[in-house]
């Protein structure tokens, strides 16, 4: 399919080496799920469901589509626009949508749902810590003096216990980064999708200012990504105590959870 944009242009839907930030986290026990294909391909933070009609080749929309918000301006689970421009020259056929949801999509969430199914049947709850990169045009409309590091989203307080939002923010503020919550990103699909607190799923979506790791032309990361990558690994650890007493449903803020409690789920988009 012939591209209407340049690659470049398509670096804007592309989030960075952050595979490097949470690689690390592995050796302190958590799992750790990487994107294999970019954003610009497969949207793994959207339904499979949100599709955009301006895709679809002469091809009745599928009556299970949602056409979102993000739909509407291209940013269903298949990009159609990129900076308001069109990606491709000519709308993608039915069959072209669905081998991609096969080859990218369904795959990657059938793993990330073995795993959160692996870490309850152990005992305990579960955190995702779902992490992403946000450009710096982004991160200035979050702060309101300058630009922020990184955008903590919890759906405002409906995916995840707020001991561990709280823990999440405090260790990042400690660590002397700038942090926001759900602004200017609250989180997408995959945490509202898994953040069930009240059936011990919490999950956390990171959005990190790409110019505070890597070189967007180059993709080198910078210093700060080794800071950054320590960070990480910081934040398993206190998740892994935070979640040893939040409470499960109908227990008591202060019960403990079981010993053996699982580490958390690092997630990276591509």
């Amino acid at each position: 399919m012939a591209l209407a944009v340049s690659d470049d242009e398509l670096k804007a839907l592309d989030d960075g080496p952050t595979d490097d930030l949470v690689a690390a986290a592995s050796g302190l026990g958590a799992s750790v799920l990487c994107a294999r294909y970019s954003r610009a391909y497969v949207d793994l933070n959207r339904s499979p469901y949100e599709i955009d009609p301006a895709h679809l080749d002469r091809e009745a929309l599928p009556q299970d589509a949602s056409v979102t918000p993000k739909v509407e301006v291209g940013l269903g689970v298949i990009p159609s626009r990129v900076a308001g421009r069109l990606i491709y020259g000519r709308p993608l056929s039915l069959s072209n949508i669905d081998a991609r949801l096969r080859r990218g999509y369904y795959p990657y969430h059938d793993r990330l749902w073995r795993l959160v199914q692996e870490r309850r049947s152990a005992g305990g709850g579960v955190i995702l810590v779902d992490c992403h990169s946000m450009p710096s045009e982004a991160a200035c409309m979050a702060g309101q003096r300058g630009p922020v590091d990184i955008a903590v989203g919890d759906r405002f307080g409906t995916s995840a216990h707020s001991l561990l939002v709280r823990s999440v923010v405090e260790l990042l503020e400690h660590a002397g980064l700038r942090v926001s919550q759900n602004r200017p990103y609250a989180g997408g699909f995959i945490t509202e999708h898994y953040g069930r607190p009240h059936c011990g799923m919490h999950t956390v979506q990171l959005e990190i200012r790409r110019d505070l790791f890597y070189d967007r032309d180059t993709r080198i990361l910078s210093t700060k990504a080794g800071m950054l990558s320590r960070v990480l690994c910081d934040l398993v650890v206190e998740l892994y105590r935070v979640l040893q007493v939040v409470p499960r449903s109908g227990e008591k803020a202060d019960a403990p959870m079981l010993a053996n409690l699982p580490r958390p789920i690092m997630l990276a988009a591509d």
